[in-house]
């Protein structure tokens, strides 16, 4: 019987852009729904042309000379990419405005006052990124400075010499400590290999936060390098759900569909706080890594070594924010993430989060965001 059962035909084009996570995760839709999926990661266009095939699942990029063979096959497709967002098919992103967010909040918790934008192309993704870090920073009064390769050298790579002593120029005229955010990992690998090689300690000097958090990259990197989260098999798999809709027949959810990423992985290359005051950094690293515990002032206070009036003039200059400010806002950041990223229970939620019951933390969410954290978990489901 299982004989008379077609299987569906879909290629995956990914070209010179292979990434295994996202592989991964159309390969585990296709596994499950009963797909022949078939792998073209060369850059002849010919095999698009020519195999069979219900659905296509690709990387569309302007500079790809697989694109026009995508686009010439007359079958449901979707795209991996916001690069070439105007064309009339559904393509799935992650949320990179977002991501922007959270690199300029992981660098603002750790006191940082100067702030350097990396990457290697001015694509839509990067741009994105670029707007979501950028503006975030910009909300707290703080300027930054982009460092685009194709921007300074057009967008043939340059010979590794030039662009290293590029980056060493623009670090020697910023204001040191710095904080960096990067495109992706391999960029970050890049510029962590620069400042080695200038002598530009990382991170006491410029701290480095790449995307991805690719499994390979950033535990050998010249620093081992923090990184985003971006959850690239939860963006295959909706990309091969996607278009087994479409193959259905159904119409697409939504033109631009957008994945959330899943926090921050700290490593060596971001993990300290760019703050000159050790009282201070004490008790930051003692509140972030106990904010969920059953926590008060007063032990945030002892840990510090200092008075409690010291600690809260200290922090007043440099966060803008009290001790007990400070750590209601790790706590309801933590419960935002817990809702975007997961199924738990508001009371399972309140537990893991350091607030003693959920009418506590319906009370602290109602006041900061005019809604109650069910309709916060709605409100970001119904945004991806």
């Amino acid at each position: 019987m299982d004989r008379l059962i077609r299987h569906r035909r879909v290629l995956l084009v990914m070209g010179e852009r292979y990434n295994m996570r996202v592989h991964r995760g159309v390969a585990q839709y296709a596994s499950g729904n009963r797909w022949h999926l078939t792998n073209l990661f060369g850059t002849d266009p010919g095999p698009i042309r020519r195999r069979g095939c219900d659905g296509i699942v690709a990387v569309l990029d302007p500079d790809d000379p697989l694109t026009g063979a995508v686009l010439r096959r007359r079958v449901p497709k979707v795209d991996l990419s916001i690069i070439r967002d105007r064309l009339a098919m559904p393509h799935l992103t992650g949320d990179n405005e977002a991501m922007g967010r959270e690199a300029a909040l992981h660098f603002l918790d750790r006191g940082f006052r100067s702030f350097l934008w990396f990457s290697a192309r001015d694509h839509a993704p990067a741009r994105k990124r670029c707007e979501g870090y950028t503006a975030e920073l910009a909300r707290h009064g703080f300027n930054c400075r982009r460092l685009v390769v194709d921007a300074q050298f057009g967008t043939r790579t340059p010979p590794w010499e030039k662009l290293e002593a590029w980056i060493h120029d623009e670090l020697a005229v910023a204001a040191l400590p710095c904080a960096a955010y990067v495109y992706n990992d391999v960029q970050a690998a890049d510029l962590l290999d620069a400042c080695v090689s200038g002598g530009i300690q990382v991170p006491h000097e410029v701290a480095v936060l790449g995307t991805d958090n690719h499994p390979l990259i950033c535990p050998t990197a010249a620093v081992p390098l923090s990184s985003i989260n971006h959850d690239l098999e939860e963006l295959g798999r909706r990309a091969a759900a996607e278009l087994d809709r479409l193959m259905s027949g159904e119409p697409s959810a939504r033109r631009i569909i957008t994945i959330p990423h899943r926090g921050i992985t700290v490593r060596q290359s971001s993990d300290i706080f760019a703050i000159n005051d050790p009282c201070m950094v004490r008790a930051l690293r003692y509140l972030h890594a106990n904010f969920h515990r059953d926590l008060s002032v007063e032990d945030i206070v002892e840990a510090s070594g200092t008075s409690r009036r010291s600690l809260q003039r200290c922090f007043k200059a440099r966060l803008n924010q009290t001790i007990h400010g400070e750590l209601m806002r790790l706590r309801v950041n933590r419960v935002c993430q817990l809702l975007r990223e997961t199924s738990y229970s508001v009371s399972d939620i309140a537990a893991v989060s350091g607030f003693n019951t959920p009418e506590y933390l319906h009370r602290i969410f109602r006041q900061r965001f005019g809604m109650t954290p069910r309709q916060y978990r709605m409100k970001e489901k119904e945004r991806s």
